[in-house]
């Protein structure tokens, strides 16, 4: 969704670089060969004494950027016969500084800093060794005991864009990039200007991973650029993934840091590799013989060995071959490098005039594309060209009073909120669209929408546009269009105050047992998701919802973009806090309906205010120091009802929470008051929890009761619920991944009975007429089968039916059937429901209280009787099952208050996925529960048209 950061800041931070899977290794590696003694001036050491460490962020096996080093360092250990050791996987930042220390009070006697997150902490601890040599890679600051050393990986690129360019038919390259940041827009380009000169009609489209070391997504970039028609995939990345990517899809690349045709195959042409070996020993040489420039900035080309190309495939031919040989000699002459003109902009303009060269510090800085690259420009906001100049307000386009209808929640801060002590709207939304407005004339109408659907009723034509603080993502403007960028952002991890299991998000990605919460929908939402996983990401339909779960200690992170976070800590100083480097950095801009003619005259405007200075201004009011404004001083905005007293949901006035009596009555009970506390925990309201006699009674009641209930209750009971009172539905259950159920038919196991049809007379124990899988669906299969049955038992629940047959007191019985889990792989529709016949005589309850047979897991209606009749699948078996079943619903009253509906809904969601919840009706002797999801009133056609055609009603239930 949303958060705040200048694009100067990005760019420092975005090349800090991500820290690598798993965190630091538990050990230091040391490695030694046999020592020779060397001669030495007053300044020398030994060889014998000398000992090398090495600071690693990712593991030495990634093959790429650590393996690379790592191949460095055995050549230097080899060479030189010196005692060499290192520590892989340490995160940048705290971590990284104390790994460092730790090797300099070891007594090392040169230590490498592999990472450009390092820097800072290698500054640091070099101030407290002086004698000792600190060589950091990548970065620019130095002290008089740490140089910091780079190659010109550029120069390599450009060759192995000559090969890439030669070697596409699609005229489409996909570029997979790790971060905005000068050293690989400066590769880019370079790769781009290689592609180009051999083939002028090629395109290289670049996806950016903002990491550098992420298996999962360098596979995800390059299956995207490659379905997108790219026949090359190159790479500014640690890993081999993009290149298998490409190998799997048919296609070629381009490697980086290591040969990785050794890994992959050849349809890896070639790549820029480094050769950190020969700096290593030549750096340890010079430290032992006391001769190093301590402070030394090194940024060596092809010519002195650092940086080189991999051999050429078979698959290059010797046309490309030569080329490549002829412009790698001029490389190594001196003569002639990469960025001499002429070169052209990626907005057409000359931006190296012919006969002249960029400079080193213009490469450092460089921040634009050349012609040929697609993607977000890096150094302007997305949805510009290079070629934008500075507006002059007198010709900006005129709206001529045009009345623009903008979509605002009024409760985001900093973006759009209302002052509760003044009812005033205030915010960066508002200062800046009128700001827009009175460039270009128009009139603004703000209309208050929620977020979680605020977007798809932008795309819609709903609205004219919406502010909102949107993260502009390829996924959004394929059913909208975006403004320009107007500030970028970075997404962080806000934490409780006092948490000291984790100083970050990487080592929180690795405590498999911390879970995230995040508002659903928001970009937050999809990068929590990468970090953790799915299955680690608690989902709420606001941040509040979220951090007030974090604060209850029911979460232990939240994700959400800095802004937002420095807006919570200042409501709740004491309570939480903001931790680690950015996640991600992302553009907002303003959305509209596709094709919106409201696009360039606000992108005209916006770039008007960015060039006189006036929206820098307006972001300092709102996203500085002073701004203090938090959330308990601002209104609900379209979060608020009119429907709404204010009274439901205290303790003088509960909501009420009905509970069909499927099951064990007591059980459902006694769960009553955990199930009170739980729900008010996660939403902060009051309930009152009851399970009525009968499913019939559960619906009479709620209609009885129109303004103040909800019901978990089944598809037929909803459905006979919206007939009588429209009853609404507002979730429903998942249960291990199912949003659908089955009815079964139960009989001994050691009856004859083999087909349904063959029930014809026998006594049927049911759970209740209010039943779908019980009583319904069941009953319309006797109709459709002609099946007449004997006496009808109504056994007052599903477990009690089972126990029906369990003790020989009806011939069958009908209750609800959930897949068992299997110990691989998933059950499906088609296979049989029963656990195989050969497991059979395994089934007993674990210790755990789990009904099992071998490795699978009984979780059928069965189940809920298997601590009084632990032998139930023995005794019990499935003869089939029914078609498919909604699953049951979480359904309000009629006239529930709109404005607490998603209240309640965040608030189930959320219980449903705490362990207070796998105590009541997420337990298995309860509902069983295990996730909650959306449901509509049309999901319940099929069950309205099978009651109709049973003439089922309220009145005639059970007859």
């Amino acid at each position: 969704m949303k958060r705040i950061f200048n694009l100067l800041n990005i760019l420092i931070i975005g090349a800090l670089f991500v820290a690598a899977c798993g965190g630091p290794a538990e050990q230091t590696t040391t490695t030694e060969s046999d020592q020779t003694t060397t001669e030495s001036s007053e300044k020398e050491i030994d060889s014998s004494d000398f000992k090398a460490a090495f600071v690693y962020v990712a593991p030495i096996g990634d093959l790429g950027w650590t393996f690379a080093h790592d191949q460095g360092r055995l050549m230097m250990e080899e060479e030189l016969e010196i005692e060499t050791a290192f520590v892989e996987n340490v995160p940048e930042g705290p971590e990284g500084e104390r790994v460092i220390r730790d090797f300099a009070m070891k007594g090392y006697d040169l230590i490498f800093t592999t990472s450009f997150g390092y820097m800072d902490g290698t500054i640091t601890v070099s101030e407290e060794f002086p004698e000792t040599q600190f060589v950091h890679i990548s970065g620019y600051k130095n002290a008089p005991n740490s140089s910091n050393v780079f190659g010109r990986m550029y120069q390599p690129r450009y060759l192995s864009g000559l090969v890439a360019g030669a070697a596409t038919t699609s005229n489409t390259i996909g570029y997979v990039a790790a971060f905005p940041i000068p050293e690989v827009i400066r590769g880019i380009n370079a790769f781009t200007l290689g592609v180009r000169e051999v083939n002028p009609e090629a395109e290289v489209r670049v996806v950016w991973t903002n990491t550098w070391f992420g298996p999962p997504e360098e596979k995800e970039a390059a299956d995207a650029l490659l379905a997108a028609g790219a026949d090359v995939i190159a790479q500014h990345q640690d890993t081999t993934e993009p290149q298998k990517a490409a190998a799997d899809a048919g296609a070629l690349s381009i490697g980086y840091n290591s040969d990785m045709s050794a890994f992959v195959g050849d349809s890896v042409l070639t790549g820029p590799v480094w050769n950190w070996g020969i700096k290593y020993i030549e750096i340890a040489e010079q430290v032992m013989a006391g001769t190093y420039d301590g402070s030394e900035s090194y940024w060596g080309g092809m010519n002195e060995g650092v940086v080189g190309l991999a051999p050429l495939s078979d698959k290059v031919s010797a046309e490309t071959s030569a080329l490549v040989e002829e412009k790698s000699k001029a490389l190594m002459s001196g003569d002639w490098d990469v960025f001499c003109g002429p070169i052209t902009g990626a907005n057409g303009n000359l931006v190296v005039d012919e006969g002249n060269c960029l400079d080193d510090g213009s490469m450092l800085s460089m921040d634009y594309w050349v012609e040929g690259v697609k993607g977000e420009v890096p150094g302007e906001a997305p949805g510009q060209t290079s070629d934008n100049t500075a507006s002059d307000a007198g010709t900006l386009p005129d709206l001529e009073g045009r009345v623009i209808s903008i979509a605002v929640e009024n409760a985001y801060l900093p973006f759009n909120y209302i002052d509760i002590s003044t009812g005033e709207a205030m915010g960066w939304d508002y200062d800046a669209m009128t700001e827009i407005c009175d460039r270009i004339n128009c009139v603004l109408d703000w209309q208050e929408f929620g977020w979680d659907s605020m977007i798809a009723a932008v795309s819609a034509g709903q609205f004219d546009m919406a502010t909102d603080g949107i993260t502009i993502t390829a996924e959004r403007d394929e059913n909208a269009d975006f403004s320009d960028g107007y500030i970028a952002t970075e997404q962080r991890l806000l934490v409780r105050l006092d948490e000291e299991r984790f100083s970050g998000p990487n080592e929180f990605a690795e405590d498999a047992s911390l879970i995230l919460g995040e508002q659903i929908g928001t970009t937050n939402y999809d990068t929590a998701v990468e970090l953790v996983g799915e299955e680690r990401v608690q989902s709420f339909d606001e941040f509040a919802l979220a951090v007030q779960s974090l604060i209850a200690g029911d979460v232990d992170g939240v994700i959400m973009d800095d802004t937002a976070g420095q807006g919570y800590m200042g409501e709740n100083a004491d309570k939480v806090k903001l931790v680690g480097d950015s996640l991600q950095s992302d553009w907002l801009g303003f959305i509209f309906p596709t094709g919106s003619d409201l696009v360039s005259p606000i992108n005209a405007a916006l770039q008007s205010m960015k060039d006189d200075g006036s929206l820098n201004e307006i972001n300092a009011k709102w996203f500085g120091p002073d701004f203090v404004m938090n959330y308990d001083n601002i209104g609900c905005g379209a979060y608020c009802g009119s429907d709404y007293d204010g009274t439901l949901g205290t303790t003088d006035d509960p909501i009420n929470v009905l509970f069909v009596p499927s099951v064990d009555i007591d059980f459902m009970i006694s769960s009553g008051e955990l199930i009170e506390t739980g729900l008010k925990s996660a939403t902060g309201l009051n309930f009152n929890v009851s399970v009525p006699t009968s499913y019939a009674a559960t619906i009479e009641e709620m209609c009885a009761s129109p303004t103040n209930t909800i019901g978990f209750i089944p598809a037929m009971g909803y459905v006979l619920g919206n007939q009588l009172c429209n009853v609404e539905p507002g979730l429903a259950s998942e249960r291990y991944g199912w949003n659908v159920y089955w009815a079964e038919f139960l009989v001994p196991r050691d009856s004859s009975y083999k087909t349904i049809q063959d029930l014809e007379g026998a006594s049927w124990a049911y759970p209740d007429a209010g039943s779908t899988s019980g009583f319904l669906f069941p009953t319309a299969l006797f109709d459709d089968l002609g099946i007449t049955v004997g006496e009808k038992i109504e056994a007052g629940g599903h477990s009690a039916a089972v126990k029906a047959v369990y003790n020989g007191e009806a011939d069958f019985a009908t209750a609800y059937f959930s897949p068992p889990l299997l110990p691989e792989g998933t059950w499906a529709l088609g296979d049989t429901p029963d656990i195989p016949d050969d497991m059979i005589e395994e089934c007993a309850v674990n210790d755990a209280g789990r009904l099992m047979c071998g490795s699978y897991r009984v979780l059928d209606a069965r189940a809920s009787i298997r601590e009084e009749a632990p032998d139930v699948i023995q005794k019990v078996r499935i003869l089939d099952i029914s078609s498919e079943i909604p699953n049951d619903t979480m359904s309000f009253s009629p006239d529930f208050p709109e404005s607490l509906k998603q209240s309640v809904i965040d608030g189930v969601k959320f219980y449903v996925g705490t362990e207070a919840c796998s105590e009541t009706f997420c337990n298995e002797n309860f509902y069983d529960w295990t996730a909650a999801g959306p449901i509509a009133d049309e999901n319940f056609d099929g069950v309205r048209l099978l009651m109709e055609a049973q003439g089922i009603t309220l009145e005639n239930i059970g007859e």
